[in-house]
């Protein structure tokens, strides 16, 4: 299993963004360009993703898989589409069982198929291009078995980086988000 990990963008990463950004159909000039600390990659991802607001949303079913201990979400996305996630707040498996994906999570741009798993650290957000319709499955732990989506879909993801510090902030000394 290959393994995303949490570090500063690089240059080559910031190379690495212009086809992505562009695959997302706009010109890489009009992005802003990525930045070393988390506080600052997440907030160019929110900018692009104020900007993807703006075009016609996808509707991308999720399909939620309870099993004991586990939370796992599948999505199937269709060709051609542009996608950013909410920010994960722990780190959780990923999994492309169909299709072909470019994606950029923490600076680091990859294309992958089927076959392609990978854990990624928690406090990250994804953003994405579908080359082929793709399907697309993360799993999270559920430690105790909670069946409410909506209770596990708070506890895993929150919609700005500003909530996330915030929820950090509000967790007593040493625990993880």
């Amino acid at each position: 299993m290959q393994e995303v990990k949490a570090h500063p963008t690089a240059a080559a990463d910031i190379d690495n963004l212009g086809p992505l950004l562009l695959a997302l159909g706009d010109d890489a000039s009009n992005w802003p360009a990525a930045a070393g600390s988390t506080e600052q990659t997440m907030e160019m991802l929110e900018l692009i993703e104020r900007d993807m607001a703006r075009y016609e949303q996808a509707v991308i079913p999720v399909e939620h898989i309870l099993l004991p201990g586990l939370y796992a979400r599948k999505i199937t996305i269709p060709a051609d589409c542009r996608l950013i996630g909410k920010v994960q707040v722990s780190p959780h498996l990923n999994f492309v069982l169909e299709g072909d994906i470019t994606f950029m999570v923490d600076g680091v741009v990859q294309r992958v198929g089927a076959g392609w798993e990978g854990s990624i650290p928690g406090c990250t957000k994804k953003i994405g291009y579908t080359h082929k319709r793709t399907v697309w499955m993360t799993v999270h732990p559920n430690p105790d078995n909670e069946t409410d989506v909506a209770v596990l879909e708070r506890r895993i993801a929150v919609d700005s980086y500003a909530i996330y510090l915030e929820r950090t902030r509000q967790l007593p000394a040493g625990e993880a988000a």
